[in-house]
């Protein structure tokens, strides 16, 4: 049994790149690549260095080809006898070449983990931190960075993280916890935060892109890559070449790695984007998971087995739906025992309204009873799985601005679950044959 928590504001995004400016000792200096919660800026060059290595006055590289035109060819810095990988288990999963960027035998792979003389518990040497995350939370097995380089000769970059995990969903569960990173995942709240939000791109399982740096998941796997630009670049340059390259990235491995894409029952019952959901407004947490310490949350619950968790925006009402799939009846009852024994719980007794339903308060930040942090639920369990909408604790607003209040009534959460649970059956009877997915689905 653990501890079911919904994640705060506090920063994880902070956490994995860190280490990065003490490992690219090779280059001069690198673009500043911001993590999700990070404001849109980079530091794209770095003046003094030029000056001091002489480079000043130098002509700039040759513009960027386009992304999947290479043309390294049997010659040059990516040349069929230069390219290719140190480690027989990433030559079976990640393409040599991508577009103008390839992997160079000259650059090793670093790899931790199952297959390699190295324990994975030892990753905190590469990303700093980060690597009690990994393998102590989500029971990563396997970890490996690979460097792409410019066949151009330019000191542009692309970074490649590899995590394999033990099970599709603990891989899964990362993407999400990396792509939400425990901020708001509504554009507008990026905006007024001055940051930029992720958006959805095509790849694997499913794929994100962010500020310079971009999420793939698909079976096991977990891909991040990063693009550290040429020096030379604008900040703006270097946006955009990030913008135009990581896709593409993403792609091509997305498409050479082997593993299924069908996404956690838990996830398919979230409510879809014409439901209201947020674009990559998921958060899951596996069945097999331990929470990251230092992780604050509003919702406390008992729970065992996984859930997920639907970031919704309708017009300007905002709202959570957490979603519960088993495969007994007896666990879905135990899932929902969990909003029973929520102080000020209280029975429903609501007509279409599943099985049982039950009213919730839950207290967000400081505050009490009828103070400002009071926020209010409602749980459902039809059969085999449980649904429940609650207020967004990222966005609570005030009660006397009755035309921008954010929160939904009771009212409202009820008619919502009755939507919700008119189209979704839940998991099939074990030996049926009937189709797993239900009628909702998330990336």
């Amino acid at each position: 049994m653990h501890l079911l928590r919904m994640r705060s504001l506090a920063p994880f995004a902070q956490f994995a790149r860190v280490a990065r400016l003490t490992r690219l000792t090779s280059l001069a200096c690198i673009a500043c690549l911001a993590c999700v919660a990070v404001p849109l800026t980079l530091v794209s060059g770095c003046k003094d260095d030029a000056k001091n290595n002489g480079t000043k006055g130098s002509p700039p590289p040759p513009p960027p080809a386009a992304v999947g035109s290479g043309s390294g060819g049997a010659s040059g810095v990516c040349g069929d006898a230069a390219i290719g990988f140190t480690d027989a288990r990433t030559a079976t999963m990640l393409p040599t070449k991508i577009g103008a960027f390839c992997a160079l035998k000259a650059n090793p792979v670093q790899a931790w983990g199952d297959g390699t003389s190295k324990d994975i518990k030892d990753i905190a040497d590469a990303i700093d931190g980060a690597g009690d995350i990994y393998v102590g939370n989500y029971f990563a097995r396997r970890f490996e960075i690979v460097k792409y380089s410019d066949e151009r000769g330019t000191l542009a970059e692309v970074e490649v993280w590899v995590s394999t995990f033990d099970k599709p969903e603990s891989a899964y569960g990362l993407f999400s916890y990396r792509v939400v990173a425990n901020v708001d995942p509504d554009p507008a709240a990026a905006a007024a935060a001055k940051r930029r939000p992720m958006k959805p791109i095509a790849g694997g399982g499913a794929a994100a892109l962010g500020n310079a740096q971009a999420f793939m998941w698909k079976g096991n796997v977990l891909i991040e890559a990063t693009y550290n630009a040429d020096p030379s670049k604008s900040a703006e340059q270097a946006t955009a070449e990030a913008d135009s390259i990581l896709p593409a990235v993403m792609k091509g491995i997305g498409d050479r790695i082997v593993g299924g894409s069908d996404l956690p029952l838990d996830v398919r019952l979230l409510p879809t984007e014409a439901e209201g959901r947020l674009p990559l407004g998921v958060d899951y947490v596996p069945p097999k998971f331990v929470r990251p310490e230092g992780k604050s949350d509003a919702l406390h619950l008992d729970a065992a087995g996984g859930h997920a968790v639907a970031y919704l925006k309708e017009g300007i009402k905002r709202s959570r739906v957490l979603a519960f799939s088993r495969d007994e009846i007896d666990a879905a009852r135990d899932a929902m025992s969990a909003f029973r024994k929520l102080a000020g719980a209280v029975t429903l007794k609501e007509k279409e309204l599943g099985d049982e339903a039950v009213f919730f308060p839950f207290v967000v930040g400081p505050g009490g009873p009828g103070a400002e942090g009071k926020a209010e639920g409602i749980a459902v369990r039809k059969g085999r799985i449980v649904l429940a909408i609650i207020d967004e604790e990222l966005a609570l607003g005030d009660p006397s601005l009755k035309d921008l209040y954010p929160r939904t009534s009771k009212d409202e959460k009820i008619t919502k679950l009755k939507a919700l649970l008119a189209v979704r059956n839940g998991p099939p009877e074990p030996g049926s044959g009937a189709s797993p997915a239900p009628s909702g689905s998330a990336p």
